[in-house]
């Protein structure tokens, strides 16, 4: 049994997946970077993840050529569509948002509504990035590994229908 935490990191721009999963390293947090919509949507299908790190300017598909703010946050809202259990005030499945629009107060506004549990501005700073994943996961009741392996009762890890 893995025992470090999984995240799934969300990020199209390479060097900044990069360094969110050195960043994630140095936590002792294990990591999977995919760089779309569609790819996230299946690694959440396929895998179980502690938590997401989600950039909202991210591409639709692998081929598709320039990525969309509106493709983060559907997903965002996809996620919260089958991952909405909370536990206490948190939610099970923490999404920390990893944006460069976060600066924009309506964005971080509207993402915090659509369920994300924390927002982080790029440029990113490690010990932001370390902080912010510590709290959700305690927020959530997960700051032991252990507890990601206990999903909730109502878990619906079907992403690809409905």
């Amino acid at each position: 049994m893995n025992e470090r935490h999984v995240a799934l990191i969300v990020e199209d721009d390479k060097e900044t997946a990069l360094d969110l999963r050195q960043i994630l390293r140095s936590c002792d947090c294990d990591s999977v970077v995919v760089d779309n919509h569609h790819d996230a949507l299946a690694a959440l299908q396929n895998k179980t993840f502690c938590f997401v790190l989600l950039d909202l300017q991210i591409k639709s598909e692998a081929e598709s050529i320039k990525g969309h703010i509106d493709h983060g946050k559907a997903l965002l809202r996809k996620i919260r569509e089958k991952y909405g259990d909370h536990h206490g005030t948190a939610f099970w499945l923490p999404v920390i948002i990893v944006s460069g629009f976060a600066r924009e107060v309506d964005e971080a506004v509207d993402v915090m509504k659509d369920g994300a549990s924390d927002v982080i501005q790029k440029p990113l700073e490690n010990r932001q990035v370390a902080q912010h994943v510590r709290q959700a996961l305690e927020a959530s009741g997960r700051k032991m590994h252990e507890r990601c392996q206990q999903l909730p009762p109502a878990q619906t890890p079907n992403l690809t229908n409905g």
